[in-house]
């Protein structure tokens, strides 16, 4: 009843007319209910670009070669790069991008963190290295023991070139003994360990290191096995 009314009541009184809004005004009010959702979509459409990219390797310089380095500490960036620059002489352009690039990809089992953080890097570290060897991503290996390393994963070559039958046949190169190897300079690195900046010198890093080359089966890609035994041939002095 009190809605009746209050239509009677107000019978006379003029109703307002709908605001007419400009075009800028319609854009404006737009903006002001969607900017976030625009901002959002535009943030995840931007981060979906780049993991597409990354994972097609667009934008990126592909290496040559892949060396896999396995050992208890990471090595220092400072060394990583200087052993990358050095091998570079020693290389061929494979992919035909007018470089030679070699890329060192690191799979420490141990790490500078304590309990299970040190677990789950390990774990991941260890699962990457799967990855590597299952795709025969690497063709060199600088490892800290190359005999334990081809008895848990026998990949490493022998002498012509296949995989190795045991790994006393393990083709290799201590780092601070082989001809090539020893001259290169690496000079010095800087590092932080448990919060410590600590420095030394990269070939007295590196000289107990072992590099090995990977060991080819008869249906592998023959480019890359010609490629692979090629550096190694050069890296040992031939």
């Amino acid at each position: 009843m009190a809605s009746e009314y209050l239509k009677w009541k107000y019978k006379d009184v003029p109703q307002d007319k709908p605001l007419e809004l400009t075009k800028q005004q319609k854009r404006k009010n737009w903006w002001h209910y969607h900017k976030w959702h625009v901002i959002i979509g535009a943030i995840l459409l931007v981060t979906a670009g780049s993991i597409l990219a990354h994972a097609l390797g667009l934008g990126q310089t592909k290496p040559d070669y892949q060396i896999a380095y396995v050992g208890a500490a990471p090595l220092p960036e400072d060394t990583v790069k200087a052993i990358e620059a050095q091998l570079v002489p020693y290389g061929e352009d494979v992919n035909n991008d007018g470089k030679v690039v070699f890329k060192i990809n690191q799979y420490p089992t141990d790490s500078n963190e304590e309990g299970a953080d040190a677990a789950v890097y390990a774990s991941g570290s260890s699962i990457r290295l799967m990855g590597d060897l299952e795709s025969k991503q690497s063709c060199l290996f600088i490892l800290e023991n190359y005999e334990d390393f081809q008895k848990k994963y026998d990949v490493l070559a022998d002498g012509s070139g296949s995989i190795a039958k045991s790994a006393d046949t393990v083709e290799h190169i201590r780092w601070g003994e082989g001809s090539v190897l020893k001259t290169l300079e690496l000079g010095s690195y800087t590092d932080t360990v448990l919060g410590k900046t600590i420095s030394g010198d990269s070939n007295e890093l590196m000289k107990e290191m072992y590099l090995t080359p990977r060991g080819y089966l008869p249906d592998d890609n023959e480019k890359e096995q010609q490629a692979c035994r090629n550096v190694w041939a050069r890296l040992k002095g031939e």
